[in-house]
């Protein structure tokens, strides 16, 4: 592969959040605004600043500091001028990609799911491989794969919506402010993915801090943990939370360290309504309109 290549993919490794040690708030904050789900709002300041008008005369897009679809969009320019004619077409990597995939495939980002965790995938690219026939055939297997990396995080945009506009949500007064991130975390040599769902709503103006309550929904699928959902629900200093985990034996280990996560809250200054623990997972509310009949 050329150089080129093996540093845009060796920068997007770079934009893992960190899975050891302690993570902070900050460092998440800095995970979700390098997601690339605010990659067109991030052009559009650059556009307003005059930048993007002539980065583009000098035929290049302006940079936005290590942003996901960025360099998705990076690698996938130079893998199609690396593979030339033998790119093929958007159906036929997606076929290829298709018939290479194996396991659980995470379903797609839709406003109101659930999230979904994805744990870390198996290497389908041998790097042992030589030869220019087995380097063409991997760039067409990246190059599928970064084509589907690319619509997830179209769809995952789609569904942060907030207009309104999402005809799969039934809604009887405003459309409630959500946004949906896909956040890559790095184990060691692994990359596990986590999903956030982010939700605000009620109290608007001066009163907004006071009266709105927000909602973060995550999931993780890691070792030695299994499936785990969490809902952190907050009204001002009040904070509420709950953790779901398929596995009875993650539960049981969760609840041994419920005062950890109480001091922690605590020492973030936060008044706690109440630290649950489920096994299993939550309940998915079914929402008006989000089903057809295809019976009549």
């Amino acid at each position: 592969m050329p150089n080129a290549i093996l540093q845009v993919a060796a920068q997007m490794l770079g934009l893992r959040f960190g899975g050891d040690g302690q993570p902070g708030a900050e460092g998440l904050k800095n995970a979700v605004g390098k997601s690339g789900l605010f990659q067109e709002k991030a052009l559009a300041a650059l556009a307003t600043a005059g930048t993007k008008g002539a980065a583009m005369a000098a035929g290049t897009v302006p940079s936005t500091s290590g942003d996901l679809k960025s360099s998705l969009l990076s690698l996938k320019t130079l893998l199609q001028v690396f593979l030339g004619a033998d790119a093929g077409d958007e159906a036929s990597l997606q076929a290829l990609l298709a018939g290479k995939a194996g396991g659980h495939r995470p379903s797609a980002p839709r406003r109101g799911a659930l999230p979904e965790g994805q744990r870390p995938a198996s290497p389908t690219l041998d790097p042992s491989a030589g030869g220019a026939e087995k380097a063409l055939a991997a760039g067409r297997q990246l190059l599928g794969q970064t084509e589907a990396a690319l619509s997830r995080l179209r769809l995952t945009q789609f569904a942060s919506l907030s207009d309104g506009k999402d005809a799969s949500v039934h809604r009887s007064g405003p459309a409630t402010p959500q946004i949906m991130v896909d956040i890559p975390i790095a184990l060691g040599r692994e990359t596990a993915v986590a999903q956030f769902t982010v939700e605000r709503d009620g109290g608007s103006g001066a009163e907004a801090d006071t009266q709105a309550a927000w909602r973060v929904r995550f999931a993780v699928d890691m070792e030695p943990l299994g499936p785990v959902r969490a809902l952190i629900a907050m009204r001002g200093e009040n904070v509420d939370v709950q953790l779901w985990a398929e596995r009875p034996e993650t539960v049981s280990l969760f609840a041994d360290h419920a005062s950890d996560l109480r001091d922690g809250l605590k020492r973030a200054e936060f008044q706690i309504d109440d630290v649950r623990f489920w096994t299993g997972k939550p309940p998915e509310a079914r929402r008006s309109g989000a089903l057809v009949d295809r019976k009549s």
